[in-house]
Order: structure tokens, then C-alpha cells, then sequence
């Protein structure tokens, strides 16, 4: 299951959900809701929750890692930061997974979404602060 949230406040965040398991309709959902996303030209920052996933699948994180790769200049440009919420089990795997392909926006790999909303409020004080 897939679903897309957005939460205005405190930032221009978007939560992108991952439950029990994911069809490859909803994987291509995902795909037209990031290339809206990134074809509004707003800035924003992404949160990736994991953490109901039934099993956790690389091959679903492969197929979303490519996608963002194929947009790589309008995420560098509109993605300020990401971070992905994974229970602790499967964080080892994620951050193996990330090292062959490296964030292309500060992320973070965390087992709890508020560390993650923390991170994002984090990130954007400091580009505040530039």
C-alpha cells in the first residue's frame, strides 16, 4: 500500500507511505506524485516511512532510488533534504544500500519519524541561516 501526505507545518514536508506490501501500481503512484512534486518547482523535503512495510524489499527501494537518479538535477534543486524511517532491523540494509548510491540531498536513515521531523527542522534552520 501507498500513500502521500503532505504536511505544511512547520515546513513544506512530504510523507511518502509504504504499507504491507507494495504493487506495482502504487509504485508507479509514487513516481507521478515526485515528478509533480518536483515539476511544481517548490522547494520541499521528504520523508520516506518504511516502517510498515510487511517485508522490506530492495527491489522497491532500488526501483525508487532510480527513479530520484533520473530526476537528479531537479532534486539537487528542489529536494532541500530526505529521510527515510525503516524499523532498526532493516536500517543495517538501507545504509548498505545507500553507500552504492549516495544521497543526492542531506539524509537520514532513523527508526522513529519524529528523529526524522527533527532532522528536516534541523537542515532547514541552517539553510535559514545562510
Amino acid at each position: 500500500m501507498y500513500k502521500h501526505k503532505f504536511l505544511e507545518e512547520p515546513f513544506h514536508i512530504q510523507l511518502f507511505i509504504f504499507s504491507e506490501k507494495v504493487t506495482k501500481d502504487e509504485l508507479n503512484q509514487f513516481r507521478n506524485d515526485l515528478e509533480t512534486l518536483l515539476n511544481s518547482h517548490i522547494d520541499f523535503y521528504l520523508v520516506f516511512d518504511l516502517t510498515k512495510l510487511n517485508n522490506f524489499d530492495i527491489n522497491l527501494f532500488t526501483a525508487m532510488n532510480k527513479y530520484i537518479y533520473q530526476n537528479e538535477e531537479l532534486v539537487k534543486l528542489y529536494m532541500k533534504a530526505s529521510s527515510i524511517v525503516i524499523r532498526k532491523t532493516m536500517k543495517p540494509i538501507i545504509n548498505l544500500a545507500m553507500n552504492f548510491n549516495k544521497p543526492l540531498v542531506p539524509n537520514l536513515v532513523v527508526s522513529k519519524i519524529e528523529k526524522s521531523i527533527e532532522f528536516l527542522i534541523n537542515v532547514n534552520q541552517q539553510i535559514l541561516i545562510k
